[in-house]
């Protein structure tokens, strides 16, 4: 009897194995249903004058709990993971924000992005603040340009 539960378990896991070699990785209903299946498989194949023991079964389930409880916390954290990540370029969109709208107003130099060598400083009062390319840009003498271009600001 035992080699027959023991040749079913195998068959399952062959089954199981050759699905997840031809489809993208297994979700947790089908390790959940696997679980079950092999339960199932044992109790369909076991001994009716050697029964399996109520603490085996308790066990087994038990085992089938913590797995379900496991997956359903890797599953929080996943979802959780994505709303910390969104909050954190939500966090970085603000600061980028503030950080633009702060110099408005103030004498701003900034490094001329035509001159390739870098030495060309351009120095004015910052009039205008956009976020067109989705960063900051400041806008100085009637150009405009990114706050990655600025070199120093003064009241």
């Amino acid at each position: 009897m035992t080699t027959a539960v023991t040749s079913q378990v195998t068959m399952l896991k062959n089954q199981t194995s050759m699905q997840q070699s031809t489809r993208t990785p297994s979700t947790d209903m089908t390790d959940k249903n696997m679980f079950l299946q092999l339960m199932l498989k044992e109790m369909e194949y076991q001994d009716p004058t050697e029964p399996v023991s109520n603490q085996e079964w308790l066990a087994q389930m038990a085992q089938y709990s913590s797995l379900e409880a496991a997956q359903n916390t890797t599953s929080s954290v996943e979802k959780l993971s994505g709303l910390v990540s969104s909050l954190s370029d939500a966090y970085a969109s603000s600061a980028n924000i503030t950080q633009t709208l702060s110099l408005l107003g103030k004498e701003v130099s900034v490094f001329d992005p035509a001159d390739k060598t870098g030495e060309t400083i351009i120095t004015g009062t910052v009039d205008e603040a956009s976020f067109d390319s989705g960063a900051g840009e400041i806008r100085v003498n009637g150009k405009t340009y990114p706050i990655s271009y600025i070199k120093s600001v003064k009241n």
